[in-house]
């Protein structure tokens, strides 16, 4: 019967008749249920909101089988969703014709799947002119005990649209080794064909940044990296300012315990947050935030100030009703919480700023940057001896840090047409007050340099293609006259014009888009430049973060189809997001305890 139903259930061709009978002449068995329908069946209307739809219906068992995977890809549901009586019961009176498969056929599907999406990624990087950046994250997952590693693409495509593929979500089984990380990555380059259109790398581990890096610009050919790759190593602006700061909170560490300490104490058992929550309510104090400490993240030590000065009398009124809470802060240490606070809410305003967005292209940054830099300034001046001590601490790390990437956030400002030079000239007179103007020409004679070298290799391109009909001494007289034509005139052109006014929701790629024409070289340079993410958070983002792939249901996968699940699923939403759905992220994945 399985096999007589499979087969009948290809391709039927339903014909709606042209009248709609009267709802008291309709069978009772319709009112109720949807009847299996046979080879023949005729269905006499189909209702949509009322109104009476006439047609023709055509059912395809591989259409909707293809569906069913894309669903459980796109929205992270269990393999096993095929196999539930709830499921089952819902789709067989949705179309009794359809034919579930089974667990075990959805897997093969989805490798199908994955093997057809792959195919079309690499077809878009392969067409693709513009240079690619890379970032990767290395991930463990805590129930498998096993390590992967995330490798993105970051591109700006051919309609000016910012990509991000997935490119693997691979289990690596010597955890965060050297070797081991470098050999899978550049095989993961030379299988996507990118090992010669690379413009940066950021890697989202420090204790192996420097090393993975030189590993990886010795097997590249250096001449195809941007500036002789002295800007090929990014690093990501979320995980260097976790550490820093988290570094000079380190200073004053002692000066936070007895809250911290305070926290951890009433967030620890259900029983102290139930009677932490009960005291909350006696002294009418109105607020849903909980108590929270993760000491690995530095915006989580000015979550726990803000929260714990909202609660200072709870902690002031349960030192009396628990006697095995001894860690109860001092007017001292409440006072100390406050000031620290007012100052970490400025590193985490501009934090929130600048990852409250899936992706940003790199000239969003540097302002934002900056602003932390002024305010590290200020701190140093502050006389109080531990924001002194703190900043002190933080601002050596910044400086380290800055020194790394202002040329890339440099040129990305100086592309904005709303900013140029300007914008560099406005912060290096604060960061810099004797010799400024040094500090803006090193970032501009980048920017130049980068220039030649996008002029130079256009025009070898085209010596290159016309050198078979002319002889040695002509193309030797060709290349002379075409390093004459080698100049800046083009950005010096760019330069001098107004600035774009400050609009709202300006696209700093759809400026370039429709404006590319006056400056070509200017264009390719600004398209392979703001495809450069600062910061891997995003990645992470995009990935639904991680977690949900790996799920405490799927922990027991194999690698190789956990990573076709985490990669078709950002295929397929990035195509998906390419069609112009308005918010594509949030439309397959809803928190279980929304309304």
């Amino acid at each position: 019967m399985a096999t007589s139903r499979e087969a009948d259930s290809q391709d039927k061709v339903y014909s709606l008749s042209t009248s709609e009978p009267d709802e008291q002449d309709e069978p009772s068995s319709c009112k109720n249920s949807i009847a299996r329908p046979s080879k023949t069946h005729k269905k006499s209307y189909l209702r949509q909101r009322g109104e009476t739809t006439i047609g023709n219906y055509t059912f395809d068992q591989e259409a909707c089988r293809k569906d069913l995977v894309q669903m459980i890809v796109l929205h992270e549901h269990p393999l096993l969703i095929v196999d539930q009586v709830g499921f089952r019961t819902f789709v067989n009176n949705l179309q009794p014709l359809f034919n579930i498969p089974s667990h075990g056929t959805v897997r093969n599907d989805v490798m199908k799947l994955y093997m057809e999406q792959k195919k079309r990624s690499t077809d878009l990087l392969d067409s693709n002119e513009c240079r690619v950046a890379i970032t990767v994250d290395m991930w463990t997952v805590d129930k498998q005990k096993k390590s992967y590693m995330m490798v993105f693409a970051h591109f700006v495509d051919d309609s000016w649209r910012l990509q991000h593929r997935l490119l693997r979500f691979q289990h690596i089984p010597f955890l965060h080794t050297t070797d081991a990380f470098v050999e899978n990555l550049m095989n993961v380059l030379s299988n996507w064909n990118l090992h010669n259109k690379l413009s940066t790398l950021t890697v989202n581990n420090c204790s192996m940044d420097d090393g993975v890096v030189d590993s990886i610009v010795r097997k590249l050919d250096i001449e195809q990296l941007l500036l002789g790759g002295s800007i090929f190593h990014m690093h990501c602006f979320a995980h260097i300012l976790n550490l820093i700061i988290k570094d000079g909170l380190d200073v004053i560490g002692q000066r936070l315990k007895a809250i911290s300490d305070s926290c951890d104490f009433w967030s620890s058992t259900p029983q102290r947050i139930e009677q932490f929550e009960e005291a909350a309510q006696q002294l009418c104090i109105n607020s849903t935030k909980k108590l929270c400490f993760v000491k690995t993240q530095w915006n989580s030590t000015y979550i726990m100030l803000e929260t714990a000065l909202i609660y200072k009398d709870i902690f002031n009124h349960l030192k009396t009703c628990e006697a095995q809470y001894k860690t109860m802060p001092s007017d001292e240490d409440w006072e100390n919480a406050k000031i620290i606070s007012e100052k970490l809410k400025i590193l985490f305003t501009a934090t929130e700023l600048l990852l409250e967005k899936k992706y940003t292209t790199a000239n969003h940054y540097f302002a934002r940057i900056c602003e932390i830099r002024l305010a590290l300034s200020n701190w140093l001046l502050d006389s109080n001896p531990i924001i002194a001590n703190m900043a002190s601490r933080v601002m050596e790390n910044f400086q380290i840090y800055w020194s790394k990437i202002y040329g890339v956030m440099g040129i990305a400002t100086i592309l904005d047409p709303r900013f140029k030079r300007v914008l560099l000239e406005y912060y290096y007179e604060k960061f810099y007050p004797v010799g400024h103007e040094s500090e803006v020409k090193k970032v501009v004679d980048l920017c130049r340099q980068l220039f030649r070298e996008y002029k130079t290799r256009a025009l070898k391109q085209e010596v290159v293609g016309c050198s078979e009909a002319m002889t040695d001494f002509d193309l030797f007289v060709e290349r002379r006259k075409r390093q004459k034509v080698i100049s800046t005139a083009e950005l010096d052109h760019y330069l001098s014009q107004d600035l774009a006014p400050l609009t709202q929701n300006f696209s700093v790629l759809t400026w370039w888009m429709t404006n590319g024409y006056k400056f070509p070289t200017l264009q390719k340079i600004a398209r392979d430049i703001y495809a450069i993410p600062v910061s891997t958070f995003s990645s992470k983002l995009a990935f639904s973060t991680g977690g949900q792939i790996i799920s405490p249901r799927r922990h027991k996968l194999h690698p190789e189809l956990i990573e076709a699940l985490a990669c078709t699923q950002n295929w397929l939403r990035a195509e998906f997001e390419d069609l112009g759905e308005h918010n594509p992220f949030e439309m397959y994945h809803v928190d279980e305890d929304e309304d």
